[in-house]
């Protein structure tokens, strides 16, 4: 077996050190007004925003991201995300709905594949009695937001992705226009 050795003083980990932390300090940041402090990604082209607290399931949500260019977002990605937290509550509660029928949906999916058998038999599966119990199951990963002049989504100016714990090959996306829900779908 081959040992190696690293230490403070080779030569190329003090090159890897270096270029670090020069990206470190060249790190494209704003301080947007709502968004808070946000980072410039130019290999995705979208800032990505630290520490902003939101409310209710989307408080969990492991990134945000503003698609713009290196010049920030605009007025039209803040009026969408302020959209979205204005209507967060009906929005929410619609979401809950469709998550809740996708789950008796599985199911019933599920109990065809067992014969009309048990879930409780399925080892993992989790047993989810309301449709509050099914939105507690899932996880909202990423919210994106789209302004005016880039979409990635021709529809929607603010896209969330969640995680569906009870489907390993799947999980849904919502896409919301002016905070309202418009499309729900399977990715």
């Amino acid at each position: 077996m081959r040992e190696v050795h690293i230490c403070e003083h080779d030569d190329e980990m003090s090159i890897l050190k270096r270029l670090r932390d020069l990206f470190r300090k060249t790190q494209l940041t704003i301080a947007d007004p709502l968004f808070g402090k946000i980072v410039y990604s130019p290999r995705s082209k979208q800032w990505f925003a630290e520490n902003l607290s939101l409310k209710g399931k989307l408080n969990e949500v492991d990134q945000i991201s503003i698609v713009a260019d290196e010049s920030g977002p605009d007025e039209s990605h803040r009026e969408a995300f302020s959209r979205m937290l204005r209507e967060y509550d009906h929005t929410i509660a619609r979401i809950e709905q469709l998550l809740d029928e996708d789950y008796r949906k599985w199911c019933k999916l599920v109990r065809g594949e067992l014969g009309g058998g048990d879930l409780t038999t399925v080892k993992g599966f989790p047993i989810l009695e309301t449709s509050l119990d099914v939105l507690n199951h899932v996880h909202f990963e990423s919210i994106e937001v789209s302004g005016a002049n880039k979409r990635r989504h021709p529809r929607s100016d603010v896209y969330l992705y969640i995680c569906i714990g009870w489907e390993e090959e799947h999980n849904r996306a919502a896409f919301l226009e002016d905070g309202k829900l418009i499309d729900y779908d399977v990715v």
